[in-house]
């Protein structure tokens, strides 16, 4: 009998590491999809997941809700991240969560409902290490509207508390394109002469994204890191381009590849 029970034990133990296993790959896969930029193909898969009760359904919900905010689906990921804050009060990603509602309602062109979830989450989480990401949003929020005082005042609370963050050098009055809000392209001045981009490679190290983009520089490509403004998109694509045209950026393709290198095709900044 002790027999059994230990080899029924043994075999409930391998179930439960092999659907861990499979838990984990899938939300991989997922992760990697997002990375890829394939934003239509991350809502739909991460969807089978949540119903089919695989992998942490707050990353899941979380990938989606980023994907719909990339896809200008404000609505779904608007639903997708009150899921996470809703019934998901333990999960890590409840700050990011409730920061993307805020990102929604930007993206969408209403300031002031944006202006309000922003201030809530600058209330709640006041000593939070991330809150200069907040004021950051304040600051592109009041920019927005004209009120360039209010606008300053987060703008100085950013710069004091996280000089060297992206939000701090985002942050500006003077220079806000809430158009190009959700991703913003560096390193090239020209880099959004095209629609047309190859990504050859996409990171969560920026070390490993900018050692990538040295080599294609050194190999005579225009290559560039495409720096997400969503904050909790924190992935660093290493991209070359921008092109004019599809079959331009299709040669350049078929020569990247020749040279080992994977070569997305990306419009808009949505890759295939």
């Amino acid at each position: 009998m002790a027999k059994i029970i230990l080899s029924i034990m043994m075999s409930l133990f391998i179930l439960a590491q092999s659907a861990v296993a499979s838990s984990g790959s899938s939300l991989a896969r997922v992760e990697k999809l997002f990375l890829d930029g394939r934003y239509n193909t991350v809502i739909s898969e991460a969807d089978g997941l949540i119903n089919s009760g695989e992998g942490r359904k707050d990353e899941l919900y979380y990938l989606k809700g980023l994907s719909e905010l990339k896809s200008n689906k404000f609505a779904g990921a608007r639903e997708s991240f009150s899921c996470i804050i809703d019934h998901y009060s333990w999960s890590e990603k409840i700050f990011d969560a409730r920061i993307g509602m805020g990102d929604s309602y930007l993206l969408e062109g209403n300031n002031s409902k944006a202006l309000s979830v922003y201030s809530d989450i600058a209330s709640q989480y006041s000593t939070d290490k991330n809150i200069p990401i907040v004021y950051g949003r304040l600051n592109l929020c009041y920019s927005k509207m004209g009120l360039r005082d209010k606008a300053d005042s987060y703008l100085k609370m950013v710069r004091d508390q996280a000089p060297y963050s992206f939000e701090a050098k985002l942050a500006s009055p003077s220079t806000i394109d809430t158009k190009k809000f959700a991703e913003k392209e560096t390193s090239s001045p020209n880099a959004n002469e095209g629609k047309y981009s190859l990504q050859v490679g996409s990171f969560k190290n920026k070390r490993n994204a900018e050692k990538l983009v040295r080599k294609l520089t050194a190999k005579g490509y225009k290559s560039y890191i495409s720096i997400p403004v969503l904050s909790s998109d924190k992935f660093y694509r290493v991209k070359v381009g921008n092109f004019s045209s599809q079959a331009e950026a299709s040669n350049i393709a078929s020569k990247l590849k020749s040279e080992g290198y994977g070569a997305k095709s990306c419009t808009d900044d949505v890759c295939e």
